[in-house]
């Protein structure tokens, strides 16, 4: 399987993300590496990014190999009129009366019996017939299948649900942690983005990937290939690509600006390595063209796309070449929803074939989104502009 292992800080940054794109990370690791860890550290984090005090927000632990169904799914209690309703306790219960950041721990050695209840807990945020509270968040966290007795494999259906990661403790890491120096703490004060500036870049990179698709349709997976079948890896369905894309988007900013480790990792661990890929390709090409801002802002001098630019991929250096378009074209759109006349003054900059293409995307962008805020601001700027040349001529 063509994975990224993550460092300990790596992984928190990752969950952190996770969480905060309401999704389920599970984190794959060797026992004692310091899997458990993770979720006390990350805690701090969920909670300041929810908007609570740390006080309020706290871990809440569910060690599912020790656990048998009512205890996840809920104990049948019988009421006085004879009904019959499940009942939760212990940390499920917390989980649900309160926000908390609940733990999974051991996901992979649950008994089968438990698997179910533990599947819909994932899946739907339901234990039994009670809902967990809105803001509790789910980190799953197992030792792969073949280092503990009775480990399961990955279903396709649960693979494609979830943002798998692999965490690996590099050495400097677990020493600074022996020796009790400050960076050993996990709870780093991570720059998460607010959620205006998450829906921003959640579009920004569904757009990428929707351009992709139009020119690679291979890199949509309508049926999960036998990889996924046979041994759990990811595939790229469109749940898959959403889950990838809304994780990324609320990654903290320096991920946005350069291909991290985590952002590779988060993009294998979603769409599979085919897919991802291709997908990583043209997110690395998109850190040579300029900034948003820079095209809003400077749209007759802001810098163009060189498709002789090189890349650095799987240890690999090579031009970018076409993938330069695939990134052009959303970085337009995403100044557009800023500014449309400014994108369209950079899109007329830019070489032939990639005006063409973007002037395309750009043009069907407006018509499938005529309400949007961008559009209007767009469009009172053109109207100052042509006001501007009215009044002129008239005074001429």
């Amino acid at each position: 399987m063509n994975i990224e292992t993550l460092s300990l800080h790596q992984t928190a940054v990752a969950i952190a993300a996770c969480v905060r794109a309401k999704y389920v990370p599970l984190v794959i690791g060797s026992p004692g590496i310091g899997k458990t860890s993770l979720g006390r550290a990350i805690t701090p984090v969920v909670a300041k990014a929810l908007g609570y005090a740390a006080k309020d927000y706290t871990l809440a632990t569910c060690i599912l190999s020790n656990r048998d169904a009512p205890d996840v799914g809920g104990y049948p209690v019988v009421r006085n009129d004879d009904t019959v309703t499940l009942q939760l306790f212990g940390s499920l219960r917390d989980a649900a009366l309160h926000p908390r950041l609940l733990l999974l721990d051991e996901f992979l050695t649950c008994p089968q019996a438990v698997q179910g209840p533990a599947l819909r807990l994932v899946l739907e945020g339901v234990a039994g017939e009670t809902a967990l509270h809105p803001d509790t968040r789910i980190v799953a966290m197992a030792n792969q299948p073949d280092h503990a007795p009775g480990g399961i494999q990955l279903t396709a259906a649960l693979v494609n649900r979830l943002v798998i990661l692999y965490c690996v403790p590099r050495v400097g890491e677990v020493a600074a942690y022996f020796c009790g120096r400050p960076e050993a703490d996990l709870a780093v004060d991570l720059d998460l983005p607010d959620d205006a500036e998450q829906q921003d870049r959640k579009a920004y990179y569904m757009d990428v990937a929707g351009i992709l698709f139009e020119a690679r349709p291979d890199l949509l997976q309508f049926e999960p290939p036998a990889a996924s079948v046979s041994d759990g890896e990811p595939f790229a369905s469109p749940r898959a690509w959403e889950i990838c894309c809304s994780v990324l988007a609320a990654l903290p900013e320096a991920h946005m600006q350069t291909v991290s480790d985590v952002t590779r990792a988060i993009v294998l661990g979603t769409i599979g390595a085919g897919a991802g890929t291709a997908y990583l390709t043209t997110l690395r090409a998109r850190t040579h063209l300029p900034t948003v801002a820079d095209v809003v802002d400077t749209p007759d001098t802001a810098a163009l796309p060189d498709p002789s630019a090189k890349v650095t991929v799987e240890g690999r250096t090579a031009p970018i070449g076409r993938d330069v378009i695939f990134a052009a074209i959303p970085l337009v759109i995403e100044a557009a929803r800023i500014d449309t006349w400014a994108a369209w003054v950079y899109a007329a900059r830019l070489p032939a074939e990639i005006t063409a293409a973007v002037a395309k995307s750009l043009t069907a962008t407006i018509k499938t989104r005529p309400g949007s805020r961008w559009l209007e601001r767009g469009q009172q700027t053109m109207l100052k502009v042509i006001g501007a040349l009215a009044a002129s001529s008239k005074a001429a």
